[in-house]
């Protein structure tokens, strides 16, 4: 629960910038959510952009450290149907609205690199093949997340067909990690 205006402010502010996106939010409108001016919120934040910076919500997600990498494609495909099934946010589908609605899409991008996409490339050597690799990698999980949860697919067959699926996107996820032909 918010203590002080400054963080009633900026909780009223990261929910409304969640439901509605940057271009949908008005200081006017998180005024009246805080309960507060809007010459207020302008006096402690200096702008929308400034309040956005301040509590745009974190894409981050739990740590890939301990997971083997041979089960890294199958963790990170089961955690992304996981979060549709109950309703969390998915930092692989988040990232990309947060880049649409942010003032400054770079630096959104550099935060879920660092946020998000870091987690894939800790598991690679540092090199230009393995950077290639993890950049094909977060570019087929934003996907799956955008196309389960946006086009609802696979929300209405059984577990047996979810699990084949599940089982199917992992071995290409593994594939283009561990280099090799996604095909084969």
């Amino acid at each position: 629960m918010p203590t002080t205006t400054h963080e009633r402010i900026r909780d009223s502010a990261g929910r409304l910038f969640h439901e509605l996106g940057y271009t949908g939010v008005t200081i006017r409108g998180v005024a009246d959510d805080a309960g507060v001016s809007p010459a207020l919120v302008m006096k402690l934040f200096g702008s929308k952009a400034a309040l956005y910076a301040t509590c745009a919500p974190q894409v981050g997600q739990p740590s890939t450290e301990n997971v083997p990498f041979e089960e890294l494609g199958v963790y990170l495909v089961n955690r992304i149907v996981a979060r549709i099934r109950t309703g969390e946010q998915d930092p692989w589908a988040q990232g990309v609205f947060l880049t649409w609605q942010s003032p400054d899409p770079d630096v959104e991008r550099r935060l879920f690199a660092d946020q998000v996409l870091s987690h894939v490339r800790a598991h690679l050597p540092d090199t230009d093949e393995a950077r290639l690799r993890a950049d094909i990698v977060g570019c087929h999980l934003v996907g799956l997340s955008l196309g389960l949860r946006t086009l609802n697919l696979r929300g209405d067959v059984d577990t047996a067909a979810q699990e084949q699926f599940i089982d199917r996107y992992s071995a290409l996820i593994q594939a283009v990690l561990d280099g090799r032909d996604p095909g084969n």
